[in-house]
């Protein structure tokens, strides 16, 4: 019982991180497309 609300912690947390991510990785490529086109 004592594990469980740690475990469900630990799983949100895990989900907010790969959100975090993504969002960085998205704006990282948005940055990238709009350089490579600037260039182009």
């Amino acid at each position: 019982m004592e594990s469980d609300p740690k475990f469900k912690k630990v799983i949100e947390g895990a989900d907010a991180l790969s959100l975090g991510i993504s969002i960085v990785v998205a704006i990282l490529i948005g940055i990238g497309i709009g350089y490579g086109s600037l260039k182009s």
